[in-house]
C-alpha cells in the first residue's frame, strides 16, 4: 500500500524546488554557522607553482601553466614540450621537480 501522505499531494514533486540552507530544526541556533559542504573541505597544500618546472615519466619535461585546489584535490596544468597542455591531479600524477642543470 501506499502512504496517504504520499498521495494527497503532500510528498515533493518534481516541480517544486528545494530550499537550500541550514535544516529548519538548526536554523534557530545562533552559535552554528551553515557552511555548504564545499566550502567546509581540506584545501591541500599547493606543491607546484606556475612557472616552475617539472618532470612526468610519461610526458616528460614540463612547466607549471597553473596550480589549483579544486575539492579537496590539487589540478596541476602543465605544457609539455612537444606533448602540450595537460590538466594533472597532483596526488596520482608522479610529477617530480625538475633538476636544475648544472653550470
Amino acid at each position: 500500500d501506499i502512504p496517504d501522505h504520499l498521495i494527497s499531494g503532500d510528498a515533493l514533486s518534481p516541480k517544486q524546488s528545494v530550499q537550500r540552507g541550514p535544516p529548519a530544526s538548526l536554523a534557530s541556533h545562533r552559535d552554528l554557522t551553515w557552511v555548504p559542504a564545499s566550502e567546509n573541505m581540506r584545501i591541500p597544500p599547493q606543491q607546484f607553482d606556475s612557472g616552475q618546472s617539472v618532470q612526468h615519466p610519461e610526458f616528460g619535461e614540463g612547466v607549471v601553466v597553473e596550480s589549483e585546489a579544486v575539492g579537496g584535490e590539487e589540478i596541476v596544468t602543465v605544457n609539455f614540450a612537444g606533448i602540450g597542455v595537460k590538466r594533472l591531479l597532483a596526488d596520482m600524477a608522479n610529477l617530480k621537480r625538475a633538476s636544475k642543470a648544472s653550470g
